[in-house]
This record gives C-alpha cells, sequence and structure tokens, in this order.
C-alpha cells in the first residue's frame, strides 16, 4: 500500500478471491487463501499505464487482470 501511495494511488488490500476472475489470470490456487493490494480502473489502458510507470518506480506488478467485482461487505 505504502509503494502504491508513493506514486500517487491508493490501494485496497483483501481476499483475491473476491475479484471474479482473478485468481485464474494470475495463475493462483483457488484453495489457498490469498490477500493482496489491489488497484482498480476504469480502463484496461489505464492500468496497463499505471503498471508500466509503477515497474519503472518500484516493482513490477502481479499482473494487469480484468475482474468483476465482488465481497462488497
Amino acid at each position: 500500500m505504502r509503494q502504491a501511495a508513493v506514486v500517487g494511488y491508493s490501494a485496497v488490500v483483501g481476499d483475491i478471491a473476491c475479484d471474479v476472475g482473478a485468481m485464474e489470470a494470475l495463475g493462483l490456487d483457488q484453495f489457498d487463501y490469498w490477500t493482496g493490494a489491489t488497484l482498480y480502473f476504469g480502463s484496461q489502458a489505464d492500468a496497463r499505464t499505471f503498471a508500466a510507470s509503477y515497474a519503472a518506480a518500484i516493482a513490477k506488478p502481479k499482473g494487469v487482470v480484468k475482474v468483476k467485482v465482488g465481497c462488497l461487505d
């Protein structure tokens, strides 16, 4: 979360399984519990632009994935 804040974004930390499609796209075992810092964007182009600038400034993101947001509790 701090690393994302350094480049001007707010991350959400939570269960990756809540974002339908994320575990499959990232190659994560569905039987394990995965948490992570996630950033949401309005378009794939915005996400890819962020990922490129983040990789140059901090580290390579795990991936850019289109998901359906769930677990909004």
